[in-house]
């Protein structure tokens, strides 16, 4: 019962009523009453209670309201605070030839992605998926295996790769049975344009996104974000 949603907000709500109906609020009560006082003295009879009781449960609805405004200040601040601190994800120009490549005689790039950890604590659980434009979400695979992030470090994860004799790119799947960066996946022919949609996902940090276009404008493939 105590650690149910409606007796938390109940306890905070009365915690922030107390605080204004003895606080900043109270203070009208206060001056309402030394005016009446002061009256007195200066022989003008004001009568209290007709004054002073409409007052008080008005200071008491107000100091409600002051109250369950707070609450929900705390709650948009907290949430905006956590959206704030989540993954960052970023591409990295330039081409970087694949050292794992079983094929050397016919040279493969990467396309590399940075993933930061911003969100403020240690990550051991981030997972990195990929889809093409027109894809829904459900479609998008696991290009990686899991990987962990300490708080601010950044990591470096390859999520494209294509050959130079064909300009095929690839988009991969990440094959639990074989642990490792994966040859298999759906692959996209010149000239494009083609777009992927990156997702970084955890269970202790929001989900952030990043969108790639690849064009083949100038003869080979040119990638940018969205």
């Amino acid at each position: 019962m105590r650690d149910s949603p409606a007796w938390i907000y109940a306890r905070l709500i009365g915690a922030e009523w107390r605080r204004g109906v003895t606080g900043p609020t109270s203070a009208i009560l206060f001056v309402v009453a030394l005016g009446i006082g002061t009256a007195g003295v200066l022989g003008f009879k004001l009568p209290a209670e007709p004054i002073t009781l409409p007052l008080s449960w008005a200071v008491a609805v107000a100091a409600g309201f002051r109250s369950a405004y707070r609450v929900w200040l705390a709650e948009h601040e907290a949430r905006l605070k956590l959206e704030k601190r989540s993954l960052e994800l970023g591409l990295i120009s330039g081409r970087f030839v694949d050292g794992d490549n079983p094929n050397p005689d016919v040279p493969r790039y990467l396309v590399l992605m940075t993933i930061k950890n911003a969100s403020g604590i240690p990550i051991t659980d981030c997972t990195l998926k990929g889809k093409s434009s027109g894809q829904a979400d459900v479609y998008a695979l696991d290009i990686c295996e899991p990987f962990s992030l300490r708080i601010d470090e950044t990591a470096h994860k390859p999520v494209l790769s294509f050959e130079m004799a064909t300009r095929h790119i690839l988009l991969p799947t990440f094959s639990k049975k074989e642990p490792r960066w994966s040859l298999f996946g759906t692959v996209f022919h010149p000239p494009g344009p083609h777009q992927f949609t990156f997702s970084a996902f955890s269970s202790s940090a929001p989900g952030t996104h990043l969108t790639i276009v690849a064009s083949f404008d100038t003869g080979d493939w040119v990638f940018s974000e969205a």
